[in-house]
């Protein structure tokens, strides 16, 4: 085969930009805005914490931040959580008041949240908030007493809808 000087030339520089664009795509892969940027940061984190507050109130709950759920849960794995006291509330109550907050019930089968009913909203500024409350036992283990207090109240931010492709795809690492 026969190639003359600028040919080579040619096929040098265009591997050499193929590579150039793989390292750039590489650098920036873990700088890509990810779905949940907008609940991170330490200014994001003051008006998410202020959003929670206000559901908090909204329910007649009192927002604790990085809490620990309950004794087993483990934190290795999933972190410590935000959580909302219930104030001796029943799960009736609870569920009751962010249905009237606006809140719709969601499906999630993420282990995080196993043990208690899903519910989740959008706010004004665009942000999702998750909220799990706990079922409270009624003496066994797969019984519930709706008028006993939950035993832990969990809310977290979303950027994009909990049960949204966008979501599920970035839990996924798609």
């Amino acid at each position: 085969m026969d190639y003359d000087h600028s040919s080579i030339l040619r096929e040098v520089d265009n591997h050499h930009e193929y590579k150039q664009n793989i390292k750039r795509n590489n650098e920036s892969y873990g700088k890509r805005a990810k779905p949940d940027d907008s609940c991170y940061g330490a200014e994001n984190r003051k008006q998410v914490v202020t959003e929670m507050n206000g559901i908090a109130n909204k329910i007649g709950g009192t927002l604790e931040q990085n809490g620990i759920p309950y004794p087993d849960f483990n934190v290795q794995k999933y972190g410590r959580k935000d959580l909302i006291n219930p104030n001796g509330q029943s799960y009736l109550t609870i569920i009751d008041k962010l249905h009237n907050a606006g809140f719709s019930f969601s499906f999630n089968f993420n282990a995080e949240h196993y043990g208690g009913t899903d519910v989740k909203t959008q706010v004004q500024s665009g942000r999702w908030y998750h909220v799990t409350v706990a079922y409270p036992a009624a003496g066994g283990r797969f019984l519930i007493d709706p008028d006993g207090t939950p035993p832990w109240v969990t809310i977290h931010c979303h950027g994009t809808d909990p049960e949204g492709l966008t979501h599920i795809l970035d839990y996924l690492g798609l």
